[in-house]
């Protein structure tokens, strides 16, 4: 997923702490999320922050 899908699923399932950054995570997709802070189907809560890390496009 890139960052507008992944936190639009996340947004829909009630998380409103979704910070982001871009890495260097050797993904052939540029803007995909690659890793998240909680795995996904995990008992978490909502106002705590599930971290995306993307692939960035300048490495």
């Amino acid at each position: 997923m890139v960052l507008n899908d992944a936190s639009a699923t996340l947004r829909g399932a009630g998380f409103t702490n979704i910070p982001y950054v871009h890495e260097c995570l050797n993904s052939k997709q540029i803007g995909a999320v690659v890793t998240q802070s909680v795995a996904p189907n995990t008992s978490y809560g909502k106002s705590k922050p599930v971290s995306l890390k993307l692939q960035a496009n300048n490495c």
